[in-house]
């Protein structure tokens, strides 16, 4: 990459109270783990790659609601998956999701590597943060809920 591109590292992660089975469920579907995320308005598969998503948010822009459509390709592996997104401004995320059984249920690790025009790093970083801690909140909460 060029001087402009940065790149950061973001690691979140959430106790969930159910077994590591019972997430492995849902971290496999990976339409469901799409729509937790509070951003997304609207989600549809590839009609000629299933592991393919085409996706959009409604961001907050300067008060303003943008929406902005990425594509994010999904690969499942034995204990969660991996993501691979492109986005506008030659934006991409690299996401590992990984479940591991600890005491009392499952812990749930994300670590997403963005690369993103330094201008925007900041916002992109911001939004992810915030969007998929609520994301995780929101995968416990279903998760817990149904019990």
């Amino acid at each position: 990459m060029s001087l402009f591109f940065l790149t950061r590292t973001v690691s979140l992660n959430k106790r969930i109270s159910v077994p590591v089975d019972d997430v492995l469920r849902t971290l496999h579907d990976s339409q469901a783990i799409i729509e937790l995320n509070p951003l997304v308005v609207d989600v549809a598969p590839d009609a000629a790659d299933p592991n393919l998503y085409h996706v959009t948010d409604i961001l907050s822009v300067l008060g303003l609601r943008i929406p902005t459509k990425y594509t994010t390709k999904f690969q499942l592996v034995e204990d969660g998956f991996d993501s691979r997104t492109e986005a506008g401004l030659k934006t991409s995320l690299n996401d590992c999701w990984r479940a591991r059984a600890v005491e009392g249920g499952t812990e749930v690790t994300e670590v997403v590597t963005i690369k993103a025009f330094f201008l925007v790093m900041p916002f992109v970083a911001g939004n992810l943060e915030q969007s998929h801690q609520d994301l995780l909140n929101q995968l416990a909460a279903k998760l817990e809920s149904s019990d």
